[in-house]
This record gives C-alpha cells, structure tokens and sequence, in this order.
C-alpha cells in the first residue's frame, strides 16, 4: 500500500469513528472497531484510535494473517489490537504484561483467540499457511490462551 492511501485510509478512519457512521472494513469479517474494542480503554476513559500509519499497519494484520487464518478457522476473536500509548501505560500499571515497546502501539500486533482450537494450533496454522509474521507467542490457556502475532 503506498503511503499516500495509508493516509488517506487512516483519515477517512478516524473519521468515521468520530461520527458514528459505517466502521471501516478491510475485507473479510474484521473491522476497524474489532482491533481497536478495548473495555480497559472504556473503563478508564482512555482514548484509543489509531492514527494514520497505524490504520494502514491494522489493515495490513486482517489481510495478510487474520483474513487468511480466518478462512481455515472459522471463529476466530481478537482480544486485543492496536493500543494508545496511554492504554498499554494503564495496561501496564494493572499488571497485564503490555510492554512498552509493543507491536501494538504500531498497530503491528494483535493477540487472537478460538472457542476450540488451542493457541499452539493457530501458530502452528500461521506457520503451515507460510502467514508473514515477525513475532509469534503461543500462550497457555493459564496465561489467556490467545496467540500473539506481529508483523
């Protein structure tokens, strides 16, 4: 994508979160609200929209591993996308894990979920599918069961 649509694509974003209108999808299932949904954001009145680069590096998770992943394992969840500086500082401070050099205050990351296949089975799913990705944690099901993933 060049970098004039990533800004226009993340433009035309914000705006349609500001107003309310249709949420912004990007092929498949996933919209722009499902990687930006956070209840710790709502809880504590954090704001948690993405700004340009960020739209287009989300945009870039759906289609290059959400969407193909979701295509062998319908049912897939995210847990959790792109996070503000200020969410993955509140994150931090409750005790969840979030670093401060996460992925997914890129929008480079998101941890996702599946009511019947483990982690270790998405990952693997990533890996035989040939999924571009620069990270890839598995988590027991003791630690949430979701699956981190980054570009």
């Amino acid at each position: 994508m060049n970098r004039e649509y990533g800004w226009l694509l993340g433009l035309a974003a914000i705006g349609l979160y500001f107003t309310g209108k249709k949420d912004l999808t990007f092929g498949g299932k996933f919209a722009l609200s499902d990687l930006i949904r956070s209840s710790t954001a709502n809880e504590h009145g954090i704001s948690n929209v993405p700004g340009p680069k960020e739209v287009e590096n989300l945009s870039r998770i759906v289609t290059e591993i959400l969407n193909p992943l979701e295509a062998h394992y319908p049912g897939l969840t995210i847990n959790s996308g792109y996070r503000s500086p200020e969410l993955n500082a509140k994150l931090q401070e409750l005790g969840y894990g979030a670093v401060s050099n996460s992925l997914h205050l890129q929008g480079r990351a998101i941890d996702i979920k599946h009511p019947r296949h483990s982690s270790y089975e998405l990952a693997r799913g990533v890996r035989d599918l040939g999924l571009p990705h620069s990270e890839l944690l598995p988590y027991a099901s003791s630690k949430g069961g979701h699956l981190h993933v980054a570009l």
